[in-house]
C-alpha cells in the first residue's frame, strides 16, 4: 500500500497547524508500516529527499521562499500554476505507483481529483478549515445555525464585516481592489467545493466542524482528529509567572479579549505575564496594550520555530485559545495539554473534544467577563490540572495517536480494495 500526500508545505517550510499536522501523519504512519511518498512544490530545497523514511519529491515552483514567510493565496491559486502542478502530481503518482492520493491542502483539491480520475485510484481530501464553505467564514456560527452565506450575504455582510475588522482602512480605490480579490476568492471557493464532490471520503478533524460540513450538504465525511507526535514534556520544568497565546492576531482567534482580560487580572493583583506567539496586525494589538498601560505585561513574538513555541508552553502556567470563531480542531490546546500545561479555551468548534473542562483546564461559554474567571480559576488550580494532565497522558496519546492512525489504515485499505 503506497499512499501520496499532497501538500503545499512541507520540511523544511512548516507555517502553521495543517503542514504540522500533515507531517506528524506521515510519521506516524510509516511507523506503522505504510508507505508515504510526500508530493510538494520546491520552494527552494532538494528534488528528492527521504526524512525518517518518508519520501519526499517536490516539483519546481517560479516562487521561492524568502525571509520564512508562505506564499500568497494567489500563487495557489493561479490557472497556470495550477495546470502546470496537476501535470507535475500526475508525472510522480504515476511513476511512484501509487494506490491512493491524500489530499492535505485544499489548493490540491482540483489537482488530486483530475489526478486520481486519470489514475482511476481512490481519493482522500482532509479538511481542516471552512474556507470550501465560505472564502470569508464569518458566517460560519450559531445565530446562522453553521450555514454558509449566500451571494447577496456575503458582499452585505461577510465583506463589510472583513472591511471593518482586518483591514486599516483606506481610499474607495483600495476598497474596490479587495472587492475584486474577493470575488475571485469567491468564484475559487465555489469551484472547490465542486470538486470536494468527487472525493472518495472526506476528513474532518473534530465532530464539530463534521457537522458544520453536513449542514451545508457535505454529508460524506467522517470525523478523524489531527494526530499529535510531539516529545511529552515531563512537566516538571520550571514555569514562569506567564500565560501564553499562540496563534494568528485576528479578531476571529479572540486576542483581542485576551489583551482587554489582563486589565482585569492586574487589577486583582495579579503579577501575570502575556506571551504573544503568531503573525498578524501587530501594530493594531501594540496600540491596544498602550491604550490599556499594559506595555510591560504583554510580549509580541512574531514567528518562531516550532521546538521553541513547544517549550514555551513548558515554562508557561496557561495557554489561553480564546477563539471567537468556530476552531475547527485547536492544535495549540492539544500541544499545550502534551506539554503538561493547561489550557482555557472558549467553547468553540473542536476545543471542547480536546479540552476536559474542569479537569485538563477549563472551557468557558462566552465573553470577556468569563474568560477573566476561567483564567483565574486555571491559575490558582494550576497545579491539580498539571496533575490531571499528567494522569490523562495515556489517554490523550490513543485518542490522538493510535486511533488517529488506526482510522486512517482502516480507511485506505478499504477503499484501495
Amino acid at each position: 500500500m503506497k499512499i501520496a500526500f499532497l501538500v503545499e508545505y512541507f520540511e523544511p517550510f512548516n507555517f502553521g497547524g495543517s503542514e504540522i499536522s500533515s507531517n506528524y501523519l506521515a510519521r506516524g504512519l510509516k511507523k506503522r508500516g505504510v508507505n508515504v511518498v510526500v508530493i510538494a512544490p520546491n520552494f527552494g530545497s532538494k528534488n528528492k529527499e527521504i526524512l525518517e523514511g518518508i519520501k519526499i519529491r517536490r516539483y519546481p515552483f517560479p516562487k521561492k521562499i524568502k525571509d520564512n514567510n508562505p506564499l500568497t493565496p494567489f500563487w495557489h491559486n493561479s490557472l497556470l500554476i495550477s495546470i502546470y502542478r496537476t501535470i507535475k502530481i500526475y508525472q510522480m503518482c504515476k511513476e511512484e505507483k501509487v494506490n491512493l492520493i491524500h489530499v492535505q491542502e485544499k489548493y490540491l483539491l482540483i489537482a488530486g481529483v483530475i489526478v486520481s480520475k486519470l489514475l482511476k485510484i481512490p481519493l482522500v481530501v482532509s479538511v481542516r478549515d471552512y474556507q470550501l464553505l465560505c472564502s470569508f467564514g464569518f458566517c460560519i456560527n450559531s445565530q446562522r445555525n453553521y450555514r454558509a452565506c449566500n451571494f447577496i450575504e456575503f458582499w452585505f455582510k461577510d465583506f463589510r464585516y472583513y472591511l471593518k475588522h482586518y483591514t486599516s482602512g483606506g481610499n474607495i480605490l483600495n476598497e474596490v481592489l479587495l472587492a475584486v480579490f474577493a470575488l475571485r476568492a469567491r468564484i475559487i471557493q465555489f469551484i472547490y467545493k465542486l470538486f470536494l464532490q468527487f472525493a472518495d471520503q472526506i476528513i474532518c478533524v473534530s465532530r464539530k466542524q463534521s457537522l458544520i460540513y453536513s449542514l451545508n450538504g457535505i454529508e460524506k465525511n467522517m470525523v478523524i482528529y489531527n494526530p499529535m507526535n510531539a516529545n511529552i514534556s515531563s512537566g516538571n520544568k520550571r514555569k514562569k509567572p506567564q500565560i501564553l497565546y499562540v496563534g494568528k492576531l485576528s479578531k476571529g482567534k479572540g486576542i483581542e479579549q485576551l489583551i482587554k482580560s489582563l486589565a482585569y487580572l492586574i487589577n486583582n493583583k495579579s503579577k501575570i505575564k502575556l506571551v504573544v506567539v503568531g503573525l498578524g496586525n501587530i501594530e493594531y494589538y501594540s496600540k491596544l496594550v498602550n491604550s490599556l498601560k499594559l506595555q510591560n505585561i504583554v510580549s509580541f513574538h512574531g514567528r518562531v520555530e516550532h521546538r521553541k513555541v513547544l517549550n514555551l508552553y513548558d515554562e508557561s502556567l496557561l495557554t489561553v485559545v480564546p477563539s471567537v470563531w468556530e476552531e475547527p480542531f485547536g492544535r495549540t490546546a492539544l500541544e499545550s495539554l502534551f506539554r503538561g500545561t493547561p489550557v482555557v479555551a472558549s467553547n468553540k468548534g473542536g476545543l471542547p473534544e480536546i479540552v476536559d473542562d474542569e479537569l485538563t483546564g477549563y472551557i468557558y461559554p462566552k465573553g470577556l467577563k468569563d474568560l477573566v474567571l476561567s483564567i483565574e480559576k486555571a491559575l490558582k488550580n494550576q497545579k491539580l490540572l498539571s496533575k490531571n494532565i499528567k494522569n490523562r497522558i495515556p489517554y490523550l496519546k490513543n485518542k490522538f495517536g493510535t486511533e488517529v492512525f488506526k482510522k486512517h489504515i482502516n480507511l485506505y485499505q478499504g477503499l484501495i480494495k
